[in-house]
């Protein structure tokens, strides 16, 4: 099937892939829409989640050449003619696109783990939810009336399913929850040090709150591995980093920026930066602070273009103010010429694709909600916002 390298819709990791949440659901990867799940290891297998009805029909329409309304993520990504993460995949895996003759998977390995063991985290982010964070509990539960009820044996039951599929892995994600905090992520470190896998691609995408703790317990163990990824959850600094992910503390973040600077040079330290409305206006500004301090090489900074909740969106912004943001981003293009400009060029395709400003009352609304909750304003923290509330 030749045709499949050059496909819109085609993704290889439905064949040798599945991404696990916290509840247990299973999704096609971690960049997929979570309101369309494959299955639920509380339910079935991994063997036989692979091929359900689900994962074949996806499948056959992959090889037809038709688009799946859970990866909207990546064609979006692709419109403003960047990689996206499909053609990451694709890439990578390139062997793997080449072999693939059926819908059905007679022999599944896993070759790339991407896994959440639990919602464990210390910070309750404005993009995030319970799903994937303990913190936001109590909010959810009195201001948004969801319940939450996740069983403490989701991890184990991951661990027990990943097992035997660890001597084929090519390629491994553990995100959370907050994985650091998480004591599965040690556990996996340690079996794949026991079938040598020490030199594959490992990243942990942190909120790096709790990285000095983690490092120091466990530095002789991170140390075995060559490649391994700091991937920093870290959208601004200072101030405006403690509104957006609630929870921060700015100093404890420098100061472990700072010490894995110091201490961990063959760990790679790459900024994953989520675009949303809150920080379209300042991201630049990250960047170039960060650089300045010789935390990431120019090339370490990644765009992670937001896309639910669709109130946060950057292209919710009347279009006069994405002018704006536009004429910011195209400013800071001149010092630039790596990676990191087409970041910043798929920033600006992205805004001026869609337009989502009728979302913006319902911006003001939760901020609001989630303000009088945190004893927070958000004007206070972003002041380039006041337009939202002045433009009538």
């Amino acid at each position: 099937m030749k045709s499949l390298v050059k496909s819109k819709f085609f993704c290889i990791l439905p064949w040798l892939h599945l991404n696990g949440h916290p509840d247990g659901s299973v999704h096609l990867c971690c960049f997929s829409n979570n309101r369309y799940p494959v299955g639920n290891i509380n339910n079935e297998s991994m063997q036989s989640i692979i091929n359900n009805k689900n994962m074949i029909e996806i499948r056959n329409k992959m090889i037809n050449g038709q688009p799946i309304p859970a990866c909207v993520s990546c064609y979006e990504k692709e419109a403003t003619k960047n990689e996206s993460f499909r053609q990451k995949m694709n890439n990578f895996f390139k062997k793997d696109v080449k072999s693939v003759s059926s819908n059905y998977v007679d022999d599944f390995k896993l070759k790339y783990l991407d896994v959440r063991f639990n919602n464990k985290c210390n910070f309750s982010c404005r993009s995030c939810s319970g799903e994937f964070s303990t913190s936001w509990y109590k909010e959810e539960s009195t201001i948004f009336n969801i319940k939450r009820n996740y069983s403490n044996n989701i991890s184990k039951t991951f661990i027990k399913e990943i097992k035997p599929h660890i001597i084929f892995l090519e390629k491994v994600y553990i995100g959370g929850g907050e994985p650091l905090l998480a004591k599965e992520t040690i556990l996996i470190l340690n079996e794949l040090l026991v079938y040598k896998k020490t030199n594959i691609p490992i990243t942990i995408n942190t909120n790096l709150s709790n990285f000095k703790n983690f490092a120091l317990r466990h530095n002789s163990l991170l140390k075995q591995f060559s490649n391994i990824t700091i991937l920093a959850s870290i959208d601004a600094d200072n101030k405006k980093a403690e509104y957006i992910r609630f929870g921060t503390n700015w100093n404890i973040i420098y100061e472990n920026l700072l010490f894995l600077k110091n201490n961990f040079t063959k760990i790679n330290l790459e900024i994953n930066c989520t675009i949303s409305i809150l920080n379209i206006f300042s991201f630049t500004d990250l960047y170039f602070n960060l650089l300045k301090s010789n935390f990431i090489s120019s090339d370490k900074f990644k765009c992670n273009l937001l896309h639910q909740p669709l109130y946060l969106r950057s292209d919710i912004l009347p279009e006069i103010q994405k002018q704006k943001a536009i004429k910011k981003i195209k400013k800071s293009l001149s010092k630039i010429n790596n990676d990191t400009k087409k970041e910043f060029l798929s920033v600006i395709l992205f805004l001026q694709n869609k337009n989502y400003s009728f979302l913006i009352d319902e911006f003001l609304k939760n901020s609001k909600i989630l303000d009088e909750s945190r004893k927070q304003s958000l004007f206070d923290y972003c002041p380039e916002l006041i337009f939202l509330n002045n433009r009538r």
